[in-house]
């Protein structure tokens, strides 16, 4: 579909009567195989032209004016078709509970258990295990920050399939616990 001199004309007109897109794009015709009848194209030109909204002309507020009419039809306070009363709302006597969950607490904390560190770093050849030292009989766990000279390994021996020493074993691997157990706060 063009949109001529004649049919911009047309559009402007209908357009300044306060029709709605979609009327607007049923009088121009032309769109019946856009999927909303040509409403979005009569829209994208009315913006192409800088053409304001009869809305924005007038300073109607569109759905307010909608929801007023709605309040007056049905106003909230008014008794049900019914002929009941309306139900008040019930008050509780159940005693108020943060977010509508109840706090739990545990009834004893279980104790932690601190693990002995590793008795000091393996020297290979009085040198501190480095990657090229690293094979399946080595800790492989790393120590200090990756970037300096003093970036090194474990280099214990670690446990059966195992990358790691016992300790840090112990470190990496967190048991999961059990759900009794968790803190709930």
């Amino acid at each position: 579909m063009a949109w001529t001199d004649e049919r911009i004309e047309l559009l402007k007109k209908l357009w300044a009567e306060g029709h709605s897109a979609s009327e607007v794009a049923a009088r121009l015709g032309g769109f019946e195989n856009y999927p909303d009848k040509g409403r979005s194209a009569v829209l994208g030109k009315l913006n192409r032209l800088e053409i304001p909204s009869p809305a924005e002309k007038t300073g109607r507020q569109g759905p307010r004016v909608y929801q007023q009419k709605l309040r007056k039809a049905y106003p909230t306070n008014a008794a049900p078709k019914s002929g009941r009363p309306k139900k008040e709302p019930q008050t509780s006597t159940l005693p108020a509970v943060a977010n509508g969950v109840e706090k739990i607490r545990l009834k004893e904390e279980l104790p932690l258990r601190r693990l002995p560190g590793p008795k000091a770093l393996v020297l290979i050849n009085g040198e501190k295990v480095t990657v090229l030292h690293l094979s399946d009989k080595t800790c492989k766990w790393p120590i200090g920050d990756p970037g300096t000279e003093d970036f090194c390994f474990c280099g214990h021996t670690p446990r059966d399939k195992s990358p790691y020493c016992e300790y840090h074993a112990r470190a990496a691997y967190q048991p999961m616990q059990d759900r009794r157990h968790r803190r709930y706060a």
